[in-house]
Formats: C-alpha cells, structure tokens, sequence
C-alpha cells in the first residue's frame, strides 16, 4: 500500500511539472531569452532547491480547510481511499490538460478532486462551501490582478523607453528603476512565498524587512549592470539579467510551495496508513516524500512540460524579451501582494492574465483569443471534472475493498 501511494502521488507530480513547467519559464522561453534545454536544467535547479524549503501550510488546509474530517468518527480508511482517489483523479486530469496543452491550476485540481470524495465518502455537509468559494473566485481575481499589473508595466516601458527619442539613452535613465523594483519584488517573493519556514508570524516587522531589503539590494546591484553598460541599439537585451532571476524565482517558489499539492495528500494517506498499521509508522520521513514528489515533478517538465509552455509562450501573444519581463514580473509581484492580503490566487491564471496585458498594452489584436476562450473553458471544468472523476474512483476503491 506505501508503494501504491507513493506510485500515485509521482502520477501527480508528474502532472504537476507538465503543467507548471511553463509558469516559472514560459515568457523566457516564449520571448527567446533562453531555449528549451537552458530551461529545462534551472527549472530543474531551483524547483529542487525550493523543495528543501517547503512549507507544510498546504497539508494543513487539504486537510482541514476542504472538508470537514471530524465527521469521519475515526474512520480512517475513508480518508486513505480519499486521498488516493483525489491524487489519481488531480493527476490524470493535469496529464490530459497537459496534453491539450491546456495551461490549468494544479491547486483547484486537487481541491476539486478532495471535494469530489469528501461528498461521495462523507456528504454535502462535511464541505466547507465558504471556504470553497472564496477559492473559486481566484478564476477572476488571478487573471486581472496579473493582467492590470503587466499592462501597467508593458504601457509604461513603451512610453519611457520605446516611445522616445532614444530608447538607449531612455533605457539607462529609466531602467535602473525597473531593476530596483525586480530585486525587491523577487526579494519578497523569495520570502514570503519561497522561504516560509523562515517567515512566520514571530518574525518582528523590522527581521522582515532587514532580510528584504538585504536579499533586493543584492538582486538589484547585479542587474543594473546591464542598463548602465548598455552600448548597443537593441534595447531589448538589457531586459535578459532581469528575466532570468524572476524565472529562476518563481521556479524556487514553485518548487516550495506547489510540491506540496502532490506531497501534502500523500503524507496524509500515509498518516491514515500509519494509524491502522501501526508497525508501518516512520518508514518514510517527510522529507523523503518531498523529494520523490520533486523528482516526479522535474520528469514532468523535461518529458511533457513543453505543449503547455508553447501555449503560454508563443500561442497567446507574441512576446519579446521585454514582453517576457513584464509578465514574469507581474506574475511575481501578484503573487506577493496576494499573498500579503490573503487571497487565494493561482500562480497559473496569474500568469495567463499577464501575458495577455502586455499583449493588450500594444495592441488588442495582437492577441490570440481563441486560445484564451478555451483556456478559460479549462480553468471552469477543473473543478467539476477532477471532483466527479474522485468521486467515481473513490466509490469503485470502496466497492472493491
């Protein structure tokens, strides 16, 4: 049953790394900053160092903030079956989105598949609804947080930069400005979404901002480098530096906190495991679990991560090197300030809104909206689909056992 469980959880994490590959370096890759392989072996390095600093934050609301499992009077073989039937069910539908290269959140997969189970093994009632539908309003907050930002961003760059008389020398007056806002924006997303094990709330407000202000000023004196030393016309290179730590941080983050939508089911499986058998107690420790869910994640993005990433790289906008800024930017900033007020926001959709404001910043019909019609279709059957595909494994587990 361990073997099982792990097996199903690298089916997720399998999924998730198809998926999410292109969230940390779709704009790079789509606006020609780095290539494929380049992608491939930081995406691989940062998601398993980000890995080493998980936050357990996610375990604790798949396992209290979804369903109610008091009402499961210690029947613990309910939330085993439950758990192994949300991670097939969230797995294989991010393989078939991945597939469909269907850009989706691997967050709402596995909330939806854990809503799915929680009302075919327990009922209506052990569903806490507000909770659901506060993280149900993410499809709209995500997408325009994301995207107002990135057209901000696009539209003013185009004014102080592009629009004038000399890009170059516009470029070394305004740029050190975008720098000074990448490195402290990156900082606090290291922080706050990347190093939550050293952020909590005894932290004083004053640590908090030491560790900020320290982490941006390093991040920033490397990269005004590159607008100070700028002696070429193509304005566009200077954006390279800066896009490279946002991809490289988001993939941190990433490898932090959404590896946990794959580990943190399968610790819980285990947990049920562990209290019916008691002899199979510690065999995995946490960390091990973490590192196998990364492993099959990291496989998910060399093996199958390119369908979506060319989806969000080349199949919505056309995006240039400072295109690619602006959205990664964006993307990382919104997380942050989601963050920060509490909103449950889906990196994924954050994302997909701001490739399409800097698509918008220039001109509407530089936008494919065919492609965003069906990846909005995809963001509103995620839910439904993987909850009623848990819904059915989990019976036929149940039947069967």
């Amino acid at each position: 049953m361990i073997y099982i469980i792990i097996g199903i959880g690298l089916v997720m994490a399998f999924g998730i790394g198809a998926n999410d590959f292109s969230n940390s370096m779709g704009p790079a890759v789509g606006g020609k900053v780095i290539g494929l392989g380049t992608a491939m072996v930081l995406a691989a390095i940062f998601e398993f160092i980000g890995a080493m600093f998980h936050s357990t934050s996610v375990t604790e609301t798949i396992r209290n903030n979804i369903i109610n499992i008091d009402q499961l009077n210690d029947q613990s073989s309910i939330l085993l079956y439950g758990m192994i039937s949300a991670l097939l069910a969230a797995g294989l539908w991010l393989l078939f989105a991945s597939a469909r290269g269907w850009p989706v959140s691997t967050t709402h997969s596995i909330i939806g598949a854990i809503l799915g189970f929680g009302i075919a093994g327990i009922g209506f009632d052990a569903v806490h609804w507000n909770d659901v539908l506060i993280i149900a309003s993410s499809w709209i907050i995500s997408p325009l947080l994301g995207g107002a930002i990135a057209y901000l961003l696009m539209k003013g760059i185009i004014i102080l930069i592009f629009e004038s008389g000399s890009p170059v020398k516009a470029a070394k007056r305004w740029g050190p400005m975008y720098v000074l806002l990448t490195g402290f924006t990156l900082s606090l997303a290291l922080l706050f979404k990347g190093m939550t094990l050293f952020v909590d709330d005894a932290m004083e407000a004053y640590e908090i901002f030491i560790m900020v202000m320290l982490a941006g000023t390093v991040i920033s004196v490397m990269g005004l480098f590159a607008f100070l030393n700028l002696d070429v016309d193509e304005v566009e290179h200077a954006f390279y530096p800066m896009i490279l730590f946002t991809v490289c941080t988001m993939a941190f983050a990433h490898g932090a906190n959404d590896v946990a939508n794959a580990a943190a089911p399968v610790v819980i499986a285990l947990d049920m495991l562990n209290n019916a058998e008691k002899e199979l107690s510690n065999q995995l420790a946490l960390k091990q679990i973490y590192l196998i869910c990364t492993a099959g994640i990291i496989l998910g993005m060399v093996l199958f991560g390119t369908r979506v990433l060319r989806t969000v790289g080349t199949q919505i906008t056309e995006l240039s090197p400072c295109r690619a800024f602006c959205a990664s930017l964006s993307t990382a900033g919104t997380v942050v300030a989601a963050s920060t007020i509490g909103l449950p926001v889906s990196t994924t959709h954050i994302l997909i809104g701001a490739v399409l404001g800097v698509g918008l910043a220039e001109a509407k019909h530089s936008v494919h909206w065919n492609t965003i019609r069906k990846i909005i279709y995809a963001w509103l059957i995620t839910i439904p689909i993987t909850g009623i595909l848990a819904a059915l494994l989990f019976s036929v587990i149940t039947v069967f056992h």
